[in-house]
């Protein structure tokens, strides 16, 4: 406590008291905290280096696989000709009778139908049928229904992962016509308006194109595999209302990387609509080289003339690895980001090597990824099965994502729990199989605080 003993100097003595009083309440009162994950930026102190943060440490905990559908149960193919087997990732929604639809095909399409996602039957009716369009401006051959959205009211729009392998269609000049040479992939965008029980093209081919590089398929088998494709399903962000999708180049041509880029719209049923990343923002615009007309779309978005093939190439993301397919994409709700299902086979001439585990990595704006981790591993001996050749297809979806609160139809949201969907590949179709696999997996967070003498920011 301070004393004025004298009026002369009471003035004095009051503003001594004030400086005082003020420079002790500034050393005793506590900062206000900078605590932030490392995914955000952290708050800089003014007068310090010290900076705290929370980290996001995320792990898993997976169970034992079990079988969701075996095709040598069903065997759609006794009564058809085409095989049925899954060959692209599982994917679902609900209908308005609570009936789930599982799509998991190849180029002719069957659907499951049942209860639950968990709990489906083959139906042998065939759903769609591949075009098979022997040329390629037409991007429709070997066509796949790998992602798809309901509206809610009948109308379901699916994207096709389109395959063009020449040789198929005596429209390859290399030495050893065979994959990945003389193969390009692109996709396209197919509709149902009763609930996915049939489909056809949002629009007559070429107009359904989606997605494509910026060049002509290429006969030669110069350029392995490339174009854009094996997309990791629709996923709706909350936080801005858009559709994304992410999907990958397995191979470089030209100006565009091979890797995974990510394209977003608001307009699910148009085509053109679609803009993939550029490195800053949303403006790629997709074209087809084949059509040498002016594009309306392009040239509202103040695109210039095609010749210039910059405008149309993606930027690949350089937080996931080049050889990595990401094949889905869900919303936590536990998290508060997105998990992404990696598959990461390609060898850096496009062909699949086996044995890989299934990896994860999430994100909060689908463009800057956490570094990949383990997911699972089918391949661990505990989960040994003799006639495993291969697995991959690795996606999540959560049972319970129907049921209230969340009321999600097409599944695009997990919890903590989820169920990761993937293929398992064996030796021989005809003999053994393949099944559509199912391991039980529950995500954990624990916060870890850091403090660091530079300041943490999320590129």
């Amino acid at each position: 406590m301070y004393h004025c003993y004298s009026n002369d100097f009471f003035f004095v003595c009051i503003a001594i008291i004030v400086l005082l009083s003020t420079r002790f309440s500034e050393a005793t009162t506590p900062r206000a905290s900078t605590a932030a994950t490392t995914t955000s930026i952290v708050n800089e102190k003014e007068d310090a280096n010290i900076h705290s943060y929370d980290q996001d440490v995320i792990s898993v905990e997976t169970g034992t696989p079990f079988v969701i559908w075996d095709t040598q149960d069903t065997k759609c193919n006794d009564y058809h000709k085409p095989l049925d087997l899954p060959d692209v990732p599982a994917r679902a929604f609900v209908d308005n009778r609570n009936v789930t639809h599982l799509i998991t095909a190849d180029t002719t399409s069957w659907i499951s139908y049942g209860p639950s996602i968990l709990d489906v039957t083959r139906n042998c009716t065939i759903a769609y049928n591949a075009t098979f369009d022997p040329q390629p401006e037409k991007y429709a051959a070997d066509e796949f229904i790998d992602a798809t959205y309901s509206f809610g009211n009948g109308t379901v729009v699916g994207l096709l992962h389109t395959e063009y392998p020449g040789m198929n269609f005596q429209n390859c000049h290399a030495d050893k016509p065979s994959y990945p040479k003389c193969w390009m992939v692109s996709i396209g965008m197919a509709v149902s308006s009763d609930w996915g029980y049939s489909w056809h093209h949002v629009r007559p081919p070429p107009h359904h194109l989606v997605a494509s590089v910026p060049y002509k398929y290429d006969p030669s088998g110069t350029n392995l595999a490339y174009g854009w494709g094996d997309t990791s399903g629709i996923v709706r962000n909350p936080r801005d209302g858009y559709f994304y999708v992410a999907m990958m180049n397995r191979n470089r041509i030209g100006l565009q990387s091979n890797g995974t880029c990510v394209m977003r719209t608001k307009t699910l049923l148009e085509p053109k609509s679609w803009r993939g990343w550029n490195g800053s923002d949303f403006s790629v615009s997709f074209m087809n080289p084949y059509d040498d007309r002016d594009d309306e779309n392009h040239k509202s978005d103040g695109d210039d003339d095609k010749s210039n093939i910059e405008n149309h190439v993606c930027t690949v993301l350089d937080s996931l690895p080049p050889n990595c397919n990401m094949l889905g994409v869900t919303y936590s709700t536990y998290l508060r980001q997105f998990v992404g299902s990696l598959w990461c086979p390609f060898t850096h001439q496009g062909n699949v090597s086996p044995r890989h585990e299934f990896l994860f990595t999430t994100s909060y704006d689908m463009i800057h990824w956490s570094p990949a981790q383990t997911m699972f591993d089918p391949f661990h001996e505990e989960h040994h099965n003799p006639h495993l050749q291969n697995a991959a297809y690795p996606t999540l979806m959560d049972v319970n994502a129907p049921i209230h609160p969340r009321n999600d139809m097409n599944f695009e949201t997990i919890g903590q729990q989820a169920t990761l969907f993937y293929v398992q590949i064996t030796h021989n179709f005809f003999k053994e199989g393949r099944q559509l696999m199912g391991v039980n997996v529950t995500f954990h967070n624990r916060k870890v605080s850091h403090s660091n003498t530079e300041s943490v920011t999320r590129n």
